[in-house]
């Protein structure tokens, strides 16, 4: 039989802190490993936003993937004494590759951006980036805090960026790296989705929300603010999936 691992490991919030829980120690007492749902009920953990999000179907996402692997198939194929799981091993981390490597510069964009906003750090790497967060920043933004996490009885998350405007308006903001597609950012339903489940998650009363998008490679940025009538659609949707989520895995949302 052919297994194939997934690598979609969910993401823990402790309910009571806000802290994030990605390890606990093994029962056995042998090294820690990452929570799962059992753990998760016995300790007291809610599931992250994105954790949730992963529930509803990215048709296109999947169909892409398919393609990596059949690409890599092609590209490489079995060779003379390798063992079927053994070549399915290898073809799913080549065809992972990509995938990953974008996952990594992403992650290091947000770090960068994070320093920068925290502690003035500047990543060379990442100046035209920074740079164009700034400019941004500095014409609307009073107060802000970055990686920012929280928890509620049913969720948590971490944020990329939340604050005060300028204008006096609370605000939640999630920063996307992509490459442009003929010239333009792509944007996907679950952004708002995402900012909905923070911005009512922290705030009691109306705020703002954006999607801060920069190409992965130039640096160049695009914000894009919600209305308040997309945000609250979306909340709606947000306690839909995440209703879904709880019901798959058999967790309550109680």
């Amino acid at each position: 039989m052919i297994y194939v691992k997934d690598d979609r490991n969910p993401h823990w919030y402790e309910r009571e802190t806000g802290n994030p829980c990605h390890l606990i120690p093994k029962k056995n007492g042998d090294g820690m490993k990452a929570p799962n749902k059992n753990d998760a009920k016995e300790l007291g953990l809610v599931p992250s936003v994105t954790t949730i999000l992963g529930i509803i179907a990215k048709p296109a996402l999947e169909i892409w993937k398919i393609k990596k692997a059949i690409t890599a198939c092609i590209e490489h194929p079995q060779v003379e004494s390798e063992l079927d799981q053994d070549y399915v091993n290898r073809i799913v981390e080549l065809a992972r590759q990509e995938g990953k490597d974008a996952a990594d510069k992403g992650s290091a964009i947000h770090e960068a951006l994070s320093e920068w906003i925290t502690d003035g750090v500047l990543t060379h790497d990442y100046t035209r980036h920074i740079e164009a967060f700034n400019a941004w920043n500095d014409a609307y933004v009073d107060t802000v805090e970055s990686e920012k996490p929280f928890a509620t009885n049913t969720y948590g998350g971490t944020i990329d960026l939340c604050g005060n405007l300028k204008d006096g308006k609370f605000f939640v903001a999630d920063f996307k790296s992509q490459v442009k597609k003929n010239g333009k950012f792509v944007y996907r339903p679950d952004f708002i989705l995402q900012l909905a489940g923070y911005g009512f998650a922290l705030f009691a009363e109306e705020f703002k929300a954006f999607s801060i998008l920069f190409d992965r490679d130039s640096g160049e940025m695009e914000v894009y603010e919600y209305t308040w009538d997309e945000i609250c659609e979306a909340w709606v949707q947000f306690q839909n999936a995440l209703g879904l989520w709880c019901y798959y895995k058999g967790i309550s949302n109680d």
